[in-house]
């Protein structure tokens, strides 16, 4: 990484996004690439079902010390919605949630994603700012928890799928950050998911700037959350330079391997200096 002309791998990182792949198997790619950054994801598909129990916790810990990667985290997301105006499941998914921030100060990972949420496609729209309290309220309770563990809980913008989504834009994101007001919450840039709302990325970015703590780099045609490597949607590469001008850690979100792979040299070809 002492390359001038590489100077973006500094701040590049994997995501063990990839489902038949482990942890121990993604820290060993990360390392092999030479990359500084490792994000955890708190699901089933890599042993941390229920977020799993301390001697995994350690495991992971002493891995990311051998492989001399720095961590980050992704807290549980599938079938958690910390937006739901079903209090008893809105509870539930903040339960979750809050266990994800004890591993995350466990692992000392610089910031722990989570996801905003939506709510339910069978109820009308009307319902969104009863949703939007709901999420509000979560993160408030969320981010004092965060703050006494000192951990930096990132907002994630979801994408345009089948549920109403609460974040669309660059405003709402930004809005629901300084709605919950705490020095805890930050934002996290999702640039595949926001692509598929047709907006303005390069504005959307700069608003997100005061708040910024991380992002997550994958493409898609602009019509579906896709995970596509970059390069092989819509995304131009101008987004995709200004992501690691940031400053912040920029994570691969990929589907294989051969996507990561393809990925680099996407970014080798575009991004690198003469």
């Amino acid at each position: 990484m002492g390359s001038n002309g590489l100077w973006w791998r500094r701040h590049l990182g994997l995501s063990v996004h990839v489902k038949d792949k482990s942890i121990e198997e993604m820290a060993a790619v990360a390392r092999e690439l030479d990359l500084p950054y490792l994000e955890i994801v708190a699901e089933r598909f890599w042993n941390l079902a229920d977020i799993g129990g301390k001697a995994r916790w350690q495991e992971i810990k002493h891995l990311l010390h051998y492989y001399k990667l720095r961590p980050l985290v992704h807290s549980s997301y599938i079938e958690i919605n910390m937006a739901s105006i079903n209090r008893h499941l809105r509870e539930a998914a903040v339960r979750q949630i809050q266990l994800c921030v004890e591993l995350a100060a466990y692992l000392q990972a610089e910031y722990l994603v989570v996801h905003a949420g939506n709510l339910n496609r069978n109820y009308p729209a009307s319902f969104l700012p009863e949703a939007r309290l709901c999420l509000q309220e979560s993160l408030e309770w969320l981010t004092a928890q965060a703050g006494a563990a000192r951990v930096t809980i990132a907002l994630e913008n979801g994408w345009n799928g089948e549920n109403h989504p609460l974040i669309c834009n660059g405003d709402e994101h930004a809005e629901l950050i300084e709605s919950v007001g705490s020095p805890t919450l930050k934002a996290f840039f999702d640039v595949g998911h926001a692509n598929t709302f047709a907006v303005d990325l390069m504005a959307y970015l700069e608003q997100l700037q005061p708040y910024l703590a991380g992002i997550h780099l994958h493409d898609n045609s602009g019509t579906k959350d896709e995970h596509l490597p970059l390069g092989g949607g819509t995304i131009h590469k101008s987004v995709y330079k200004r992501c690691f001008d940031m400053g912040v850690p920029a994570v691969l979100e990929m589907n294989s391997l051969e996507d990561i792979g393809n990925s680099l040299a996407y970014l080798e070809e575009n991004i690198t200096s003469d």
